[in-house]
C-alpha cells in the first residue's frame, strides 16, 4: 500500500493499464518514488481487477518496495521511469504523473487523475 502523508516527499507517480501477457487478467500498476531519509523507496503495487466496483470489489493486491541508494532526485527518477517502461511494454501505456511535492500535493494531484480512486483519511501529527 502506498501511503503518504504532510511529511512524505514524492517524486511522482506511475501507471499502467492493461492485461497479464498471453491474455491474462486486467490488472494496473501504481508506482510512487518517495524520499526515505537520505536514500529513495520505490513503493509499487499491482491490482488484479476482477469487476468493475470501487468499493466493495473483488479485486486483489500486491504490494512492494524496493531501496533506492542515495543519490541525486533527477537520478531516482530516471531509474524508476527506466523500470516502469520495462511494466509498460508487458502490460500497456505507461502515464507519468510528476508532483515533487510533499504527500498533501500529491494526494491532490493523484485525486485529478481520472484512473485514481485514493482513499483518504485524516492526517494527523504524531504527539
Amino acid at each position: 500500500m502506498i501511503e503518504l502523508n504532510e511529511e512524505s516527499y514524492v517524486v511522482g507517480f506511475w501507471f499502467i493499464q492493461g492485461h497479464l501477457p498471453g491474455g491474462g487478467p486486467h490488472v494496473n500498476f501504481l508506482a510512487c518514488l518517495l524520499k526515505e531519509g537520505e536514500g529513495w523507496k520505490l513503493k509499487y503495487r499491482f491490482l488484479y481487477i476482477k469487476d468493475d466496483k470501487i468499493v466493495g470489489s473483488a479485486d486483489t493486491f500486491s504490494n512492494w518496495s524496493a531501496t533506492l541508494p542515495p543519490m541525486p532526485e533527477e537520478e531516482a527518477e530516471l531509474k524508476t521511469q527506466w523500470a516502469a517502461e520495462q511494466a509498460a511494454a508487458f502490460l500497456g501505456p505507461l502515464e507519468y504523473v510528476p508532483v515533487h511535492g510533499n504527500g498533501l500535493r500529491a494526494a491532490k494531484i493523484l485525486s485529478e487523475q481520472t484512473w485514481a480512486h485514493p482513499r483518504v483519511e485524516t492526517m494527523e501529527k504524531p504527539q
